[in-house]
């Protein structure tokens, strides 16, 4: 069986994300409970372009310019145009941890601050 954590700076940027935007928080937490309770859907968490066409409410994505880091995604919900969720598969344990959200802004190259945070994290596991 397939396993979801929140890492704690995903908790933290949750809890900030509560603080300056309440709709986005509550349709984060949401789906990522959805998808907690649903194998399918873990499953579907390292599928490339799962949701591309809408049919799902989320959108999933490997972050190709982190390939050499580790195995990082890219979760995409449809409702929320603001924020993407990071998080990586650790094919041994068959677990997907959420490492962040990310505003959508934000680029996906490892100098970045907030990316170098999420590899920094994943090395930490």
């Amino acid at each position: 069986m397939y396993a979801l954590h929140i890492h704690h700076d995903a908790a933290k940027d949750l809890r900030q994300l509560r603080l300056t935007d309440l709709d986005a928080f509550g349709r984060i937490t949401a789906i990522l409970q959805e998808i907690k309770a649903s194998q399918y859907l873990l499953d579907c968490l390292t599928a490339r372009d799962f949701g591309y066409d809408k049919s799902e409410t989320f959108h999933v994505t490997e972050i190709a310019s982190l390939r050499r880091a580790g195995n990082f995604w890219r979760l995409k919900i449809w409702e929320i145009k603001g924020y993407r969720v990071i998080y990586c598969y650790i094919p041994g344990e068959r677990a997907y941890y959420v490492l962040g959200i990310m505003e959508r802004g934000i680029n996906y190259e490892t100098d970045h601050p907030f990316m170098q945070r999420v590899i920094d994290a994943y090395r930490n596991l």
